[in-house]
């Protein structure tokens, strides 16, 4: 459950939030919360707690997401553009459709993950577990680009479906 004071004052905006923050040495805790849609450019979510949070369309261009537990959480058609996912729990996220261009996920867990015609041009996979990881029908894939992913179970297949 989220904390209330947390997402009241991530409700102020991200340059608020990321002073306030920043000032009280927060760690945030937003598990399980609706922030369908919402404008988070440039947020510093630095070990948040976002478990099971509901992030369907929301703007997180920019966003430090380093060390931040995301596991199960709703991604699809998120904007991640250049994201800072460095160790990051991402296992069993739903990034379907997602623009995660220019995104770095240094060493961060997405075993599970569902990537699904989401936007990789430029991602950073080093380091990362991608083990069981969906790739169906996501854009900027090519054997240059995968060559040095851990891959293990990974699935490709371009016809297949939303997970």
């Amino acid at each position: 459950m989220s904390n209330i004071k947390h997402l009241y004052k991530l409700s102020q905006g991200a340059a608020n939030w990321n002073q306030w923050s920043r000032e009280n040495r927060v760690v945030p805790d937003l598990s399980g919360a609706n922030l369908q849609n919402a404008s988070l450019e440039g947020i510093n979510l630095y070990c948040a707690n976002l478990h099971g949070a509901d992030l369907l369309g929301a703007d997180l261009t920019k966003a430090n997401l380093m060390r931040a537990r995301l596991e199960g959480a709703d991604l699809s058609g998120a904007i991640l553009h250049r994201t800072n996912f460095y160790e990051a729990d991402l296992r069993k996220v739903d990034f379907y459709r997602a623009d995660l261009s220019g995104a770095a996920f240094f060493k961060a867990d997405l075993r599970g993950a569902n990537l699904s015609g989401a936007d990789l041009i430029h991602v950073n996979f080093r380091g990362a577990n991608l083990n069981k990881t969906i790739f169906s029908s996501a854009l900027a894939l090519s054997p240059q680009t995968i060559q040095s992913w851990k891959l293990r179970g990974a699935i490709f297949k371009a016809d297949l479906k939303r997970v």
